[in-house]
């Protein structure tokens, strides 16, 4: 069972924002020619998303049926 979201993280907003920060860190990173930590905010990005869109939708769909 996870823990719920910080009251700061429930807005939909907040969620994207994190999730685009990570990728426009990652786009930075890539006009730098930074290859590694480019691929590191793009992890990131992909993680921040499956926590904070993804997995919390699965797990609405499992509750409800």
């Amino acid at each position: 069972m996870s823990k719920p979201l910080p009251p700061w993280l429930k807005p939909f907003w907040a969620r994207l924002l994190v999730v685009l920060i990570c990728l426009g860190w990652m786009v930075v990173e890539t006009l730098w020619g930074q290859p590694f930590w480019a691929t590191l905010a793009l992890g990131a990005a992909a993680i921040s998303a499956w926590e904070l869109f993804l997995k919390r939708g699965r797990r609405r769909e499992d509750q409800d049926g």
